[in-house]
């Protein structure tokens, strides 16, 4: 669940602007960036978001994660 959040929240990543170089079509190092990015989403595979929260904070998460907010 955390990882979808997050995946969602951050969008596609571009860890150092790969999608930008002239470079990119040619070169290998934008697989290994796009391999570390998937390896960081699957870490936060292993967590979930009321263990990532700070104890007594859930109401205020849930303020700021409206069904609105993440519709925007």
């Amino acid at each position: 669940m955390f990882n979808l959040l997050a995946r969602y929240t951050e969008g596609k990543v571009d860890l150092v602007g790969c999608s930008e170089c002239i470079l990119a079509p040619s070169c290998r190092v934008t697989c290994a960036f796009r391999e570390a990015v998937e390896k960081f989403f699957l870490i936060l595979d292993r967590y979930n978001l009321a263990g990532v929260m700070v104890q007594g904070e859930p109401a205020q998460l849930r303020r700021i994660l409206t069904a609105e907010t993440l519709l925007r």
